[in-house]
């Protein structure tokens, strides 16, 4: 579809934002979080590349140098798994006053379905937790449903459904997502628990 300004629009991509203020439920997936570090950059770019590939191709790329002050900033857990090595990633994407987002969650496709990608991110909430929040929020694809239910499993609740358009301009492919300030509030709560 074209805007009386030009720009061509497809098709909406559903998503949902979810929101967890309870203590997070461990799917029990082998291995350790720990913070990522300067040397993890370029692991973490590998995956943030293909991440950005498979989940958001009209985002910016990501670059190299980005990662690196991201990693040594803290944002990034990883799953340290024995045999596995290196399993997925999650990160502390905002701050804000009472809540904390989370994104982006990746994990390798040879390393899905083993609860790698829960684990990750219930230590990620843990961690939004210790840091004085009252609730970690998330967006997911509702396209995905893999993604869906696992942090569902975690404890996460549906909080609202939002549309999102990718606008084509005559240079690049921009998301406009809806305004999601509505999170500065401290009181989250999914709409089937608010009275």
């Amino acid at each position: 579809m074209q805007s009386r300004w030009g720009e061509d629009f497809e098709d909406p991509i559903p998503q949902r934002i979810h929101v967890l203020s309870s203590p997070p439920r461990y799917p029990g997936a082998d291995g350790s979080p720990r913070g990522a570090t300067v040397a993890d950059a370029p692991l973490l770019f590998e995956w943030l590349v293909a991440f950005h590939k498979e989940a958001v191709p009209h985002d910016p790329p990501p670059e190299q140098a980005n990662i690196e002050k991201l990693a040594a900033g803290g944002r990034f857990l990883l799953l340290d798994e024995q045999t596995a090595g290196l399993s997925p990633s999650a990160a502390i994407s905002r701050r804000l006053r009472h809540t904390a987002a989370i994104a982006p969650v990746y994990t390798p496709p040879e390393q899905r379905g083993r609860g790698y990608a829960g684990s990750v991110t219930a230590a990620v909430v843990d961690r939004v937790f210790s840091e004085g929040k009252t609730a970690a929020c998330l967006y997911t694809d509702l396209r995905n449903p893999c993604s869906n239910r696992c942090y569902a499993k975690i404890g996460f609740k549906p909080l609202l459904r939002l549309p999102g358009i990718i606008c084509e301009r005559a240079d690049r492919m921009v998301w406009v997502p809806c305004d999601t300030r509505l999170l500065v509030s401290h009181d989250l709560q999914p709409a089937s628990e608010k009275q």
